[in-house]
């Protein structure tokens, strides 16, 4: 009776266990985000640099600043490359930024200022839980890669100050003209480049539009929201479309 009982018990549980390792096997590709993902984002800087000019303002004004600012850069960055004025579209962008902060700019000579600090690429920080993420990744042999909005220069310059290239076999950059996110476009030529189809793929990236909306619609397996400082916490609990996340190391409970 006994052995009955175990029986159907492991007769019951097998479906269970086979779902889970099928699951866990046919994830080979993990692509990733750059900036807000992996390194902070430059705006992580503008509060030094205020600070130079005798304005002080706090980091999360700073972000609250450049999020009302970058869906102008978004919205224009196509036409702005189309047409040769994307160093107008930055200036631009830095201008609107600072008259959100009150900061004075009649003349643009602060937004211009903004443009060549920030062109001359300085270095913003690598999010402290990417390092061990990255190196564990590599060892269980997935296969992994950046798609991010940043132009090559730029993001492999990141990459490789930080010492975390070795890790990516494919980078598609926002001026390698393989379109941007969230177009399904530089999703599938990642993974053309990975030789994975999507459904053994996932990424990850902290905006919930171009990201995980993204990843989605480009018939990614699935897509985690990194969000470290628990902003978007409401507006995850009540979608099933990604997974969120506060800290990347929650990615392997998902893996």
């Amino acid at each position: 009776m006994r052995m009955r009982q175990v029986l159907a018990y492991a007769s019951a549980l097998w479906p269970t266990l086979e779902n889970f390792y099928t699951k866990r096997t046919m994830i080979t590709a993990i692509l990733f985000d750059l900036d807000g993902t992996l390194v902070h984002h430059d705006d992580a800087l503008i509060p030094g640099l205020l600070a130079e000019w005798g304005y002080i303002r706090d980091y999360a004004a700073v972000k609250e600043a450049v999020a009302h600012s970058i869906y102008h850069f978004y919205n224009h960055i196509r036409q702005a490359e189309e047409q040769d004025w994307v160093e107008e579209l930055f200036r631009d962008f830095y201008h609107l930024t600072l008259k959100n902060l009150d900061v004075p700019d009649a003349d643009m000579s602060y937004a211009t200022a903004m443009r060549e600090y920030f062109h001359a690429a300085p270095l913003t920080p690598l999010f402290d839980d990417v390092a061990p993420v990255l190196e564990q990744l590599h060892e269980a042999d997935y296969r992994m890669g950046v798609i991010t909005q940043r132009g090559r220069a730029g993001a492999e310059h990141y990459l490789r100050r930080h010492g975390i290239h070795r890790h990516f076999d494919v980078l598609v950059a926002g001026d390698d003209g393989n379109g941007r996110k969230p177009t399904a476009a530089p999703f599938h030529y990642a993974l053309a480049q990975l030789g994975v189809p999507g459904e053994s793929a996932v990424y990850i990236g902290d905006r919930i539009d171009d990201d995980c909306e993204g990843a989605r619609e480009a018939g990614l397996s699935n897509a985690f929201l990194i969000d470290r400082d628990n902003v978007f916490a409401v507006e995850a609990a009540a979608r099933r479309d990604f997974v969120h996340l506060t800290d990347l190391r929650e990615l392997f409970e998902h893996l």
